[in-house]
């Protein structure tokens, strides 16, 4: 995995265009990729639909010519195709970003789809726990992902990473019953990699 990113610590992002990213993603995002202090500060500075539409390009940023750039380039890269800031690209990225968009309209059923299939992959979710996702709602996966996008500091003798998010699963299920149907409510903390064994105990 990626070293720790010099962008600064997990939980600092707050979009400048009101309302907080989820912190947990962006911090990820970052550190995943490595990306420097610059890059790091240019992606907290965007609003929350513009960190969406730059992660959204692909959370894992691979196959980048170290001799032409890095990791951080691309990304400075996505961020001005999003922000459509007068370089001519982008700019249907950059309108939607742009035009007031909340995170819910923004959110549609294929931006979810696509940001699922990177969290199966990133996650190397098993087919069992893949299915368990895919019958859920598009709002109710948002909820798992948003929770924590890249699994970590799971001990594979109490669990994985499929088993935590298939647990994750039944919770949702269950609040949806409890309440008619309902969309997930988002209020339960994001687990930390030194917390989220804990879901196992009991």
């Amino acid at each position: 995995r990626a070293g720790p990113s010099r962008g600064g610590s997990a939980g600092a992002s707050r979009g400048a265009g009101g309302g907080a990213a989820p912190a947990s993603r962006l911090e990820q995002f970052i550190e995943v990729n490595s990306l420097d202090q610059r890059c790091a500060d240019r992606l907290r500075s965007l609003d929350t639909i513009q960190q969406q539409v730059v992660m959204d390009m692909g959370f894992v940023v691979g196959n980048v010519n170290n001799a032409r750039g890095s990791a951080s380039s691309v990304v400075m890269g996505r961020i001005r195709k999003t922000t459509d800031d007068g370089t001519g690209g982008g700019a249907a990225a950059g309108a939607a970003a742009g035009a007031g968009m909340t995170a819910g309209s923004y959110l549609t059923p294929d931006v979810v789809a696509n940001r699922l299939e990177d969290f199966i992959k990133i996650n190397n979710l098993d087919d069992r726990c893949q299915q368990s996702l895919r019958e859920l709602t598009p709002e109710q996966q948002a909820a798992i992902m948003d929770r924590a996008f890249v699994i970590t500091g799971i001990d594979p003798a109490r669990g994985s990473a499929s088993a935590m998010v298939m647990g994750e699963c039944r919770k949702l299920r269950m609040q949806a019953e409890q309440n008619g149907g309902g969309a997930p409510q988002h209020t339960e903390p994001i687990p930390s990699a030194q917390t989220v064994g804990l879901l196992f105990e009991g």
